[in-house]
């Protein structure tokens, strides 16, 4: 009886024994199975998080770019039509706030939904060298800049795109383009050139041509 017996308990032992490893198995896979799925979750997430603040950060840009754009196109017109633009510029710029004065004062909008601002800054006159390949270049000249800066405004109501254009003015003194003879005196390398009504050379009124 007992040798009828034994043959039959050791395929008994052999499947608990596999039963038990693959019970392991089993919960190793789940195991790793949540890692992966918690994850590809927190990579989903910042993804997204990432996403949304990158699309943000470009509308305010092209709201500020746009801000820029039509304030300088301001100073434009009044370079274009031989002014100097002139004024106090704002110690900040914020929407709906007055402040500063004249071309360089502190003005709001609106663009995609976004508050912009724009204003106007000079900067300190130095005298310079016009540098070579620019026009009037190596003539001595006054330049003075002048910073057109647009402001995207966030929720919190602090700047979150900046946009900034610099205009140069130069002054270049006209003696510079005088060529003085005996008696005589002669302007190249203009363009058309009014002066009057009191022009004399180092010779007598008469002989002065004003054209």
């Amino acid at each position: 009886m007992n040798r009828s017996v034994l043959p039959h308990a050791r395929p008994s032992a052999m499947q608990r024994r596999d039963s038990g490893y693959a019970l392991v198995v089993a919960l190793s896979l789940v195991a790793i199975l949540a890692v992966v799925l918690t994850t590809y979750s927190l990579v989903t997430v910042s993804n997204t998080k990432t996403s949304r603040s990158s699309a943000n950060a470009s509308a305010g840009f092209y709201a500020a770019e746009a801000s820029l754009n039509a304030r300088a196109e301001q100073i434009r017109v009044k370079f274009k039509g031989f002014e100097t633009p002139d004024g106090t510029t704002p110690a900040s710029c914020l929407p709906n706030v007055t402040s500063g004065l004249g071309d360089f004062a502190c003005k709001t909008d609106v663009v995609g939904a976004r508050n912009v601002t724009s204003y106007v800054t000079k900067g300190t006159s130095r005298e310079i060298k016009i540098p070579a390949g620019e026009l009037f270049e190596n003539l001595s000249a006054q330049e003075t800049n002048f910073t057109v800066s647009g402001q995207a405004i966030g929720p919190n109501n602090t700047p979150e795109a900046i946009a900034s254009l610099t205009f140069h003015s130069r002054l270049v003194p006209l003696f510079q383009f005088a060529v003085f003879f005996d008696k005589d005196l002669k302007f190249t390398n203009t363009a058309t050139l009014w002066a009057g009504p009191n022009v004399w050379t180092t010779s007598s009124r008469d002989s002065a041509q004003v054209q």
